[in-house]
């Protein structure tokens, strides 16, 4: 077809409403497309919501075709970039439009295509943009992993279709590159056009996938290899993407901590990984997190956002202190103000979800209260607790709440530990001292086994 009738019948074709000139149409221009027009293909992509399934089973190969043929493409574009791209955004119309309507009983043809078509397109968009893209040219690269992200993120926005993608070797490993060469720049972000999510969210939804559906992940294959220096890598990248300001309060950065806390807690699942974690003192990063978080005023705007990363870093905390049961773990936490922290979050919590505004209470109930026997532990909560009652912060928590009761509870165990604490300096100890020898050796043996 020549250039001026190609662009005449476009014209005509966009501006009929006749069904039978449609598809008309749309044969001439798949043939156009097949041939290499560029034009063919943005001329289809611009008339996505008037094409029907059955059309769109008809364009999809395609599309697919023309981005696994890299010999297709734009002059005066050495890695073919475009060419390569535009068929796979095409594709994303076009599976947007339908995700709705497409039928349930054809998922065995998706899945089909998905292995055939998709996931080649894919890896070979990876592979170009990693391996051949100018490093100067940040837009094209932005470009195909933007679109990557949009497509795999579209697979995972229904269950029927997440179970499509989820069984392919490579796609999790796919993501968990992407996600590291994000951390790797603190001023790199990526952003998708279509859904305006990032890899970690991405990540988050597949990696929660398998850990919610009891599906067995190869780890080693799909997870560490992928990462180039496997779970220290994996660590390196969760604490770097952990990493905020003292006061965060943008929503966007608060969802994107959020989602890395989730990928985090999931990787953590790993033995390997949680213990590089745990080294790494990935405990006192999120205990930061938190107190990031919980420094600002409470804002209905931003509560969701807020509420939802109070709930994960104290959820991660609950899960991974308990399991790693260490003195110096719970002195990390400490340090890092966890006490102030938890007091803050209460006000945000107890307007949220009623199912989540307890989210915080085995840190007080469980987790803190049984390591009061050692007097380093004690003195830190002391200090804790004087700065709480300095600042005032303790006045903005809900009374009468479970929280608030295991507040006072706490709180009084801290202090009688504390006193015991003081009884056991010299001058103290040698007036609790009696003339009997026996006596006085038995009372130090009690008090130093009572408070380590």
């Amino acid at each position: 077809m020549k250039n001026g009738k190609f662009k005449v019948h476009c014209f005509i074709w966009s501006r009929c409403d006749s069904l039978v000139l449609m598809v008309s149409g749309l044969q001439n221009l798949v043939a156009a497309a097949e041939r290499g027009s560029i034009e063919g293909l943005q001329q289809i992509i611009a008339l996505v919501p008037e094409c029907t399934l059955p059309q769109i089973k008809r364009l999809l190969p395609v599309f697919s075709h023309r981005a696994l043929d890299p010999t297709k493409g734009s002059e005066g574009v050495p890695t073919a970039l475009d060419p390569a791209i535009l068929p796979l955004k095409g594709f994303i119309k076009f599976a947007i439009h339908f995700l709705e309507v497409f039928p349930k009983d054809d998922v065995s043809e998706l899945t089909k295509f998905w292995t055939n078509n998709i996931w080649p397109c894919i890896q070979r968009l990876f592979k170009n943009v990693v391996e051949r893209v100018n490093e100067s040219d940040n837009d094209g690269r932005n470009q195909v992993l933007t679109t990557i992200i949009d497509l795999l993120f579209f697979f995972a926005s229904e269950s029927w279709l997440l179970e499509i993608v989820g069984g392919t070797p490579g796609a999790v490993g796919l993501l968990i590159k992407l996600w590291t060469m994000e951390a790797h720049d603190p001023d790199y972000f990526l952003t998708s056009s279509t859904y305006d999510i990032t890899p970690s969210k991405a990540l988050e939804v597949y990696i929660t996938w398998y850990s919610i559906e009891g599906h067995n992940l190869d780890w080693d294959e799909e997870v560490l290899n992928p990462a180039n220096g496997g779970a220290g890598s994996l660590a390196f990248a969760a604490l770097e993407h952990l990493r905020v300001q003292d006061n965060i309060q943008n929503k966007t950065d608060i969802l994107r901590v959020t989602d890395s806390l989730r990928i985090t807690k999931a990787l953590s699942c790993h033995i390997s990984i949680r213990s590089v974690l745990t080294t790494s003192h990935s405990f006192s990063a999120i205990t930061r997190v938190l107190t990031s978080v919980t420094s600002q005023p409470y804002s209905s705007p931003t509560a969701y956002a807020v509420c939802s990363c109070i709930i994960e870093c104290c959820d991660y905390l609950i899960s991974w202190l308990e399991i790693a049961n260490g003195v110096s773990n719970i002195q990390e936490v400490l340090e890092a103000r966890l006490l102030p922290a938890l007091v803050k979050s209460d006000p945000w919590l107890s307007k949220f979800d009623k199912s989540h505004s307890t989210m915080h209470l085995p840190l007080l109930e469980s987790v803190l209260p049984k390591y009061l026997i050692y007097r380093s532990v004690v003195r830190m909560v002391t200090k804790s607790l004087r700065s709480i009652d300095v600042l005032g912060t303790e006045e903005k928590m809900v009374r009468g709440t479970p929280f608030w009761l295991a507040w006072l509870l706490f709180k009084e165990t801290a202090v009688n530990r504390s006193r015991i604490d003081k009884d056991m300096e010299i001058g103290n100890v040698g007036r609790m001292m009696c003339g009997n020898l026996k006596v006085s050796v038995y009372i130090l043996s009690f008090l130093n086994t009572t408070l380590i």
